[in-house]
Formats: C-alpha cells, structure tokens, sequence
C-alpha cells in the first residue's frame, strides 16, 4: 500500500504509511490486516480510521502511534493463535497442554520416550520433516510444531496476551469482566509490554503507568487496572510455573487520589426541584430510575439493572431487594441488602409495576438488550435528564444526598451504612427481613419528617 508523499523544505520527499488524506482535507489512517489474521477482525481486509485533523504534523504524530499499536497487536495476535494451533497438535497425538513430566498418559510410570507411546510417535514424525543429516533441525518446523515442543520441555515463552487469553476463557460468557480485563490489558500493550514476560521489567510498567498519566487516566483507574493485571499474572505464574518476578508489584502512582473529584450532593432547594420533576414524569423511564432513587441511596445500575421481582409492593414493608443477578453483578459483595421503599421511591416503583407488561423479567428492559445489561446507556440518559432540571446533578448525587439528609435528621450511623450497603452485617440478617425491615423504615420515616416539619420538602 502505497503511503502519502509529505513535502519538505528542499528536494526531499518523505512518504508516511497508512497515512491518507481526503478531499476535504481531513486525513486518516489506513492499514490492510494480514490474511491470517482478518478471523480476529471480522473477516475486515484493512483497518480504516479518521485521524480527526488537517493538521499535517498531527496527522503523522498520531498515523504512527496507530500503526505502533497495531503492529503490536498483530505480533500478540500471531502468539496467541500460534499456541491454539500448538495445542491442537499435541491433542494430535494424544497429549495434553502440560509438560511432558505432567501428562496423565505417563503417571503410571510408563516411559515417554518408548516406542509406541504418544511422544515417541510425535517425535518421529517430526523427526522425519527436521531431519538435517544426521541432527534435528526445529527450525524446519512450523511455529505451532516448535511451540508444542517447547509446551513439552518447560521452554515456553508467555505473553501478556497468553495472561490475557487465560483470564478471558475464565470469565467466558461474563460479558462485565471480559470488558474489564480486555481494558485492563489494553493499558500495557506497548513497547517492551509486548515481548516476552521474563523480559518485561518494573521500569516497563512505570513507563506505562507514566503514559496513562499523561493521557489524562485517572490514578485511582491506574491503581485499579495494575492490581487486576498483577493479580492475573501471578494466578497465570502459579498455574504455568512461570519462575520470574511479578514486574507489576509494587508499582508507584504519582499523585495517587489527588485527581478525585468530590461527587456532588444537591441542596435542599435542589432536592425539592428534582422531587417535583420526578413526580410529574412518573411515566418516564429516566423519572422512575430517578425516584427509586431519590429515598434509597442506591447505585444508578444497582436500579437499573433490577428484576421486576426485586420490587417487593405487597410486603408489610414495601421493599427492593439489591442483589446479584444474571446480568449485573453489585460493586461489593456487602452491596447485597434490603432498602425500604418509602414516598417519592415508593411511588415510582409502584408507576414501574403498573407499566409493566406480561411475562417482563427485567425493570427496565430498554436497558437490556442482546443478553447485555447496558449499564452506561442507562446512567448516560438518567444523568441528561437530570440535567435538564438540576445542572450538576447526577445519578450518584442522590446517594451522596440522601447520606447527608440522614445525617441531617440524626440518623445513626450504623443505620445509614446498612442502608447504603457499606457493612457486611445487615439488620435483615440480624432481627430478621421483617423486623429489620421494619427498623430501616422507621429510619427513613424519621428522615421524611424531619424534612416536612422544617419545611425542608
């Protein structure tokens, strides 16, 4: 593919790759995806993207970065399906993907390298394409022959990738994990991240770390994704005995937390806003996600993602139970609890129940499509409809929120953890769902009056 000619001062012509220009001036970045790997991108022949400049000197700045990035990736791609084809080999001949003092098919002390026995009939085949007069020449291999062997004398070479494949098969099906673990990774895949792991050293992942921070990440988003990877890669060692350091320990972030910014609490004037927007928009899906809520505290995907039978109308003490299910998994597992329903949280779940159709698993089913729940989408549309009535309001600003108004009206604090769920220790399992039901209710009874009797709401 031929790339775009750039002029300079003089008689040089310099020709960029991948680099493309359209009438309108605006370039992008073109790049064709090697045969053997266009299965991994839906059987697409080249890779095409908008650069989103005319600037010519920013066009080549980010036309390279991108060709970098997927040399990068083609290289992991080529090692992680080279080893699928390897395993495949030594299933062949009826080994596993283990070394060769591990495979089940020798615990009974048999000798692999005995005539008949699946490694002596592995190696005479090979024997017969690496045969260099007399000495065996693995380079007369192909790749996945070579790297089957290697399986079998502990002389395997791992990749970041090989980390990642093995974590992914884990999780499959678990479409949140698979998406956090592939960002994850995503986030160390440049440079010396993708060679080999017993080359990879700490000064490489401060590196990365360094250039995550100058792309804007978040430290507590750095912090999080370098514990996932270390986390896997030392579960990927153990099972693999890989015997190298962990270059992913104890690995320093400038300014760790000092980028957080405090979430937001509405005022009173702007609860009382919001309270009388909700009520007059029960029938909007954004409303009734708002008004549950406004008197629980829970988390946007904590409500948007609730089963229709997780609102519990015809109990003695309305409730809505935060829990675990097929599609969304809690924050934490002390996440899990009770939250009673009262006023305005009460009325929007009933609004929820009334609108909902026959046979309707899901809350909110708009936000749950193709097996997935769309947690974004359904914080994306909650926070613009808030903002159409509160201008810094959001989601999570009703947690915050009703935090403070319980505050304000006395609450213990043991009373609003549990609420909340941020103590493992809850009064359902305490006294009982009825009676610790019943308790939690008084609590947030107590908030509502303290509210109307100083003409709060």
């Amino acid at each position: 593919m031929r790339g775009f000619q750039l002029s300079t001062s003089g008689c040089f012509i310099v020709t960029v790759k991948y680099l493309k220009q359209r009438p309108s001036g605006l370039y992008f970045f073109r790049k064709g995806i090697p045969v053997d790997l266009r299965e991994y991108y839906e059987g697409k022949r080249e890779l095409v993207y908008s650069l989103q400049t005319k600037n010519e000197a920013e066009a080549v700045k980010r036309v390279q970065r991108l060709s970098k990035q997927y040399e990068d990736q083609f290289r992991q791609l080529r090692s992680t399906a080279e080893r699928d084809k390897a395993v495949k080999e030594l299933k062949k001949f009826g080994l596993e993907d283990a070394p060769l003092d591990r495979q089940t098919v020798f615990r009974n002390g048999s000798d692999p390298y005995e005539d008949g026995s699946p490694f002596s009939e592995m190696i005479e085949e090979y024997s017969m394409i690496a045969d260099a007069g007399g000495y065996f020449d693995d380079t007369r291999l192909v790749p996945s022959q070579r790297r089957a062997l290697q399986i079998l004398k502990r002389e395997e070479k791992f990749t970041l990738e090989d980390v990642k494949q093995r974590a992914l098969v884990k999780v499959s099906g678990n479409k949140k994990k698979e998406g956090e673990i592939k960002r994850f990774f995503k986030y160390f895949h440049n440079g010396n991240l993708c060679g080999v792991i017993d080359d990879i050293r700490p000064r490489d992942v401060v590196d990365a770390v360094d250039a995550l921070l100058s792309e804007g990440k978040k430290t507590t988003t750095i912090k999080k994704a370098l514990g996932s990877v270390r986390k896997l890669f030392r579960e990927f060692s153990l099972e693999n005995d890989v015997r190298v350091d962990n270059p992913f320990n104890n690995i320093p972030i400038p300014g760790l937390g000092k980028d957080s910014k405090k979430r937001k609490a509405c005022d009173y004037a702007e609860i009382k806003k919001l309270k009388e927007a909700i009520e007059l928009n029960l029938d909007v899906v954004s409303a009734q996600i708002s008004g549950l809520l406004f008197n629980t505290g829970c988390r946007c995907g904590e409500v948007s993602g609730l089963l229709l039978e997780d609102l519990h109308l015809d109990s003695d003490v309305p409730y809505v139970r935060i829990k675990d299910n097929d599609r969304r998994e809690l924050k934490t597992k002390k996440s899990d609890r009770h939250v009673p329903l009262i006023g305005l949280s009460l009325e929007a779940a009933k609004a929820v129940k009334s609108k909902a159709s026959e046979n309707q698993i899901y809350a909110f089913p708009k936000y749950h499509r193709d097996g997935v729940f769309k947690n974004d989408n359904a914080s994306a549309a909650v926070n613009g409809w808030l903002k159409n009535h509160v201008v810094g309001c959001t989601s999570h600003s009703f947690r915050h929120t009703l935090k403070d108004r319980m505050y304000e009206a006395g609450i213990p604090k043991p009373e609003i953890e549990d609420l909340q769920g941020w103590v493992s220790g809850k009064m359902v399992d305490y006294y009982g769902k009825s009676k610790g039901l019943r308790r939690l209710q008084k609590v947030l009874l107590k908030m509502e009056e303290y509210e109307g009797s100083n003409g709060l709401l």
